[in-house]
């Protein structure tokens, strides 16, 4: 058995993260008598057990909330759906709404969990358009999960700083008069670095911003004006329309994005080989009425 690696990074920029995440573990034997015990076996019965979460948009518990089980924190407190706390029929409501009373005001310290996801084989997680981190081995089911949720709590701690450090800077920016777009370099300047910016600053921005018009609105313009020079704006254009797609929980939203974004990079590196593949890409998006 390999000893646990703390992690490796498998797929994204530590310094840069995308916001959404894939972690997963090896349990070569996982077909044992206290693996078969555990309610996630079925889970990792490929031998792998994988994690998954996107914090772009899951920002808090109420947003994974209403996204895995249609409820809020607010749904949670009525008596009705006491069972789906863990408590029993009978148990006082009150008690139940003053205990979802009390997280209210600790939600943002509350981590959003992470989702269990089953894989068939290693490829397809690594397949997956997400920050990949890999754990190393484990024998007991008990642990692995641990160790994937662990490692989701560390990510989006360490995500949510890279925003909150980002705004930060913006804010000093307009303090000292500075707000005005010239600051953003024309992306000829930078065509390494268009991959990433789109990745940390702007879609995270268009993101969370899709219910408060007037800030999506200027993120937009932002992001149009950084790329005011791309050969082809309808794309950005795509982008845009993607990002506030009420589905982007979809993995094929997500997917199509991705390639709208690596096409711009490619084309901007005048790597032509590239940009006829995801073009191909693209136009089978375009034809399965995805993108």
């Amino acid at each position: 058995m390999t000893p646990p690696t703390f992690y490796q990074i498998k797929k994204g920029d530590p310094a840069a993260l995308k916001g959404t995440l894939v972690v997963y573990v090896k349990v070569p034997n996982v077909d044992t008598a206290d693996n078969r015990k555990s309610p996630i076996f079925e889970m990792a019965k490929n031998g792998f057990l994988a994690a998954s979460g996107d914090y772009r948009t899951q920002n808090t518990l109420n947003d994974f909330l209403k996204k895995e089980l249609g409820l809020t924190l607010e749904d949670l407190s009525k008596p009705e759906n006491a069972s789906l706390s863990g408590l029993p029929e009978g148990m006082d409501p009150n008690y139940l709404r003053n205990k979802i009373e009390s997280m209210k005001g600790f939600e943002e310290m509350i981590p959003t969990p992470a989702k269990l996801e089953p894989f068939e084989n290693e490829q397809e997680i690594l397949s997956r358009d997400a920050d990949i981190f890999y754990l190393g081995e484990f024998e007991r089911l008990a642990n692995a999960n641990l160790a994937v949720n662990a490692l989701s709590i560390l990510y989006q701690s360490i995500y949510r700083e890279q925003v909150a450090r980002r705004i930060s800077q913006e804010i000093e920016k307009m303090l000292l008069g500075a707000e005005s777009d010239v600051t953003l370099e024309h992306y000829t300047m930078e065509p390494e670095k268009v991959d990433s910016r789109l990745h940390t600053e702007f879609l995270p921005e268009i993101i969370y911003n899709r219910n408060n018009p007037a800030e999506l609105k200027r993120w937009t313009d932002r992001l149009r004006n950084y790329l005011s020079g791309y050969k082809y704006p309808e794309e950005v254009d795509k982008i845009i329309l993607l990002a506030t797609n009420r589905n982007l929980q979809t993995h094929e939203i997500q997917e199509a994005i991705e390639l709208y974004i690596r096409k711009i990079a490619a084309l901007l590196r005048e790597d032509y080989k590239t940009v006829g593949t995801l073009k191909k890409e693209i136009e089978r998006f375009e034809a399965e009425g995805t993108a």
